[in-house]
């Protein structure tokens, strides 16, 4: 049996044929893409913030008196929120990007599904014209 995992090459199993199938495989490849480079974006933040705390625990055992906390604190939070800000602006732009894609997709499968029907129309016209 043929792999029918892939767009192209599912000739032998009859739904999943045609271009509507084809723009349906490339729209979820272009969605799992997007999910992935999300995934990887969400995982080396939070690798990011694990050392940040770990550099912020060195710092809080290296103070002497309450303002040396209150500072060390303080510059962790403001970090803290700055790199929370910078993360979901990144995703955020990941995540359009991946819908954009997954629209234009959609976009080219209906054209496609559309061009047959008016092809077949055009050619009913024009037999009847004749």
């Amino acid at each position: 049996m043929a792999d029918s995992s892939r767009a192209g090459e599912t000739a032998g199993w009859g739904p999943a044929t045609g271009p509507l199938f084809d723009a349906w495989m490339r729209a979820s490849r272009a969605w799992m893409e997007a999910t992935g480079r999300c995934g990887a974006r969400m995982i080396a933040f939070v690798g990011e913030r694990l050392e940040a705390d770990l550099e912020h625990g060195k710092r809080l055992a290296e103070c002497r008196d309450l303002a040396a906390l209150g500072a060390a604190q303080g510059e962790w939070l403001r970090r803290a929120v700055e790199d929370y800000r910078r993360a979901i602006e990144q995703l955020s732009a990941e995540m359009a990007a991946g819908l954009e894609a997954l629209r234009e997709e959609t976009r080219t499968a209906a054209a496609a599904a559309a061009a047959p029907a008016e092809t077949a129309e055009t050619r009913a016209r024009e037999r009847r014209a004749a």
